[in-house]
């Protein structure tokens, strides 16, 4: 085993396998990203995905995807958006 030397605070090694590393780089370079970048951004499109209710004790996670309403731009779960419609708006 050896010890992976970090630049500065703040930084954690991510164990992938060899093939989706050499791709993570790629899509970065062609992006003009650095690799730390471009996970970042990989994962800001993942939060339509999956919200956390900061609510609920420990934070429960809602999967599945969100919408945005047409009419009022309210965030709405994709199964829920006819029954919004019908309900907010008053549209069958």
């Amino acid at each position: 085993m050896h010890l992976i030397n970090m630049p500065e605070k703040g930084w954690m090694s991510l164990t992938v396998r060899e093939d989706t590393g050499i791709r993570v780089k790629k899509l970065a370079r062609v992006r003009e990203l650095t690799v730390d970048e471009f996970v970042k951004s990989l994962l800001d499109l993942c939060k339509r995905d999956i919200e956390i209710d900061e609510g609920s004790r420990g934070g429960a996670v809602s999967t599945g995807l969100w919408s945005t309403c047409p009419r009022c731009r309210k965030r709405v779960k994709t199964e829920n958006l006819d029954a919004h419609m019908r309900r907010v708006h008053g549209l069958r």
